[in-house]
């Protein structure tokens, strides 16, 4: 009688379900204790650094960090950034392709408290502009291979120093040039005494759902807690190898990875980017979990199918936007026992997890348990498609929650007192970070984050991602700002008025961006000719 009457309440409260997101409940205590310690990020890399010295850390195809190897290498990061007189709270833009030394940098400059924004190295410079006017960065770090480019696109929008950094000349050579002479010794922690997890440790773009981009404010206790929530969930342990080659200015890549191989002991391999051999660099560096998005997945299926798509040692994959449609042969053809599906972004405080090992956990964000729901504040409110708004009761004026199979926009209840629920808002920009709050939505005074992002919960509690609500969209594992695209518009004298969005394409996952315009009265057709002069002129990629 007992067992039967669990069984029912089970299914009326799916708390089985619940069980199984007990470990990104640990998650919150430890990040916690960790916060009431005061310790930072680079904090826990001096302490794995001191636990794993000879493990590998850091590899790439030109060279090779063990944890010690690293630490030594962000310690001449941080004397060297006290050389050129930068101070904590200090911000350093950080340009550079996909290599060890990008996370050494801004893990170093973190020794002194130094905030790094990474900056997306493929902006023109109407992006770098915008950028720049929002960060204001006291010094630019930009990577001597692409140094350039990079100078020719910057021009004139950034007047101060101009660092470039150059990699070490062999895998066997740990100084770079740019530090050569600085000391190993670990600069001394009293220099980032007064900072605590809760002050910014980066600055990371990202375009929101609306808008230009905007830097999101990134804390040490935000990088912590998503770190340890997929440290536990995914159960990561120092035997891992990690392999990524998405770009380090993502968060994903960039913050996510590192701080999970900083937990754990697990060594990163990182990739310069996506090619059609990756899976032959999967076999030959026998990493064990996979990074993905979902047009790398997308990509990997259109490649001719190879008796060698399934001789790989992965034991688990990890990323966003695996679209449903190739979801199970994807992970059947290349062999890989478990997906751990996730949503989530830079500025958000709450991110969805699916541990997915067989069929019936495929397509989707995973099911979710009425206390995990209640206690993690997140509603689904319904959304009205005719006004693209909010739905709002034509009387009281009140939100609704949506029904099952409805779908509606995912909001989180914040509690500013509390670490794992708050929004940081975006950096100099009060405006940005307004637009993404509610007020007073069930009980006077409380307020809610606006993800932006359309969901719908199935009959079996199945979370299923739908689309973005506003005017950005994903293409090719970027943000496209539809703001964006239409300013630079705006100077092509034929146009009156333009209209950007973005479409599906069959078989391609994301969007691909379309521009509908009304041309001038005096204007029947476009100038072409006019037209490719100006394409030519504005270096900016639409």
């Amino acid at each position: 009688m007992a067992t039967g009457f669990a069984h029912y309440l089970d299914s009326k409260l799916l708390l089985s379900l619940d069980l199984e997101k007990l470990p990104l409940l640990k998650a919150q205590f430890i990040a916690k204790d960790h916060a009431r310690r005061h310790i930072l990020l680079c904090d826990l890399m001096e302490q794995s650094a001191d636990q794993w010295p000879q493990k590998s850390f850091l590899e790439s195809p030109q060279t090779k960090y063990t944890f010690q190897q690293a630490d030594l290498f962000m310690n001449q990061v941080a004397h060297w950034g006290l050389s050129i007189n930068l101070k904590s709270g200090d911000i350093v833009a950080l340009l550079m392709r996909n290599r060890p030394e990008y996370i050494l940098l801004w893990l170093g400059l973190g020794k002194i408290g130094v905030v790094t924004a990474f900056i997306n190295i493929r902006l023109k410079k109407p992006g770098l502009l915008q950028s720049f006017r929002v960060i204001q960065p006291s010094i630019l770090i930009i990577d001597t291979e692409i140094a350039d480019t990079m100078l020719e696109r910057i021009d004139t929008s950034f007047s101060g120093p101009i660092h470039t950094f150059s990699p070490p000349s062999s895998p066997s050579d740990h100084t770079s040039n740019s530090l050569h002479g600085m000391p190993t010794t670990r600069p001394n922690r009293s220099i980032r005494s007064g900072i605590t997890t809760s002050d910014t440790a980066l600055l990371i773009f990202t375009s929101g759902t609306t808008g230009l981009p905007k830097a999101t404010r990134v804390t040490h206790f935000q990088s912590l807690l998503r770190g340890i929530r997929f440290h536990l969930f995914m159960q990561v342990n120092a035997f891992d190898r990690i392999f990524t080659c998405l770009p380090l200015y993502h968060t994903a890549g960039g913050v996510l990875t590192p701080i999970l191989a900083i937990l754990s002991g697990a060594a990163i391999i990182i990739f310069p980017g996506f090619s059609s051999d990756i899976w032959t660099h999967i076999r030959s560096t026998k990493s064990t979990i996979l990074q993905y998005i979902g047009e790398m997945c997308c990509y990997l299926m259109d490649a001719s199918p190879s008796l060698l798509d399934a001789e790989n040692q992965l034991r688990a994959a990890f990323g966003n936007g695996l679209p449903r449609r190739i979801w199970s042969e994807f992970q059947s053809r290349y062999r890989i026992p478990i997906i751990y599906e996730f949503y989530g972004s830079t500025e958000s405080p709450i991110g969805l997890l699916n541990r997915c090992a067989s069929s019936l956990e495929q397509g989707h964000l995973g099911r979710r348990g009425m206390l995990d729901v209640a206690f993690s504040g997140t509603r689904l409110l319904r959304y009205d498609f005719q006004q693209n708004s909010l739905f709002r009761h034509p009387i009281t004026g009140a939100y609704q929650s949506c029904h099952v199979d409805e779908i509606g926009e995912l909001v989180v209840l914040l509690h500013p007192s509390n670490m794992c629920r708050r929004f940081e808002g975006y950096y100099n920009d009060p405006n940005a970070s307004q637009l993404k709050l509610l007020h007073n939505v069930f009980l006077p005074g409380d307020m809610y984050f606006r993800t932006g992002d359309l969901f719908r919960v199935d009959r079996k509690h199945c979370w299923h991602f739908i689309d973005r609500i506003g005017d950005t969209f994903r293409w090719k594992g970027e943000n496209v700002s539809t703001a964006f695209v239409r300013e630079i518009l705006t100077s092509f004298s034929d146009f009156r008025e333009i209209c950007v969005y973005g479409v599906e394409i069959p078989c391609v996952s994301g969007k691909c961006c379309m521009i509908a315009v009304v041309l001038h009265p005096h204007r029947d057709t476009i100038d072409i000719d006019a037209l490719s002069v100006f394409r030519n002129s504005i270096d900016v990629d639409i």
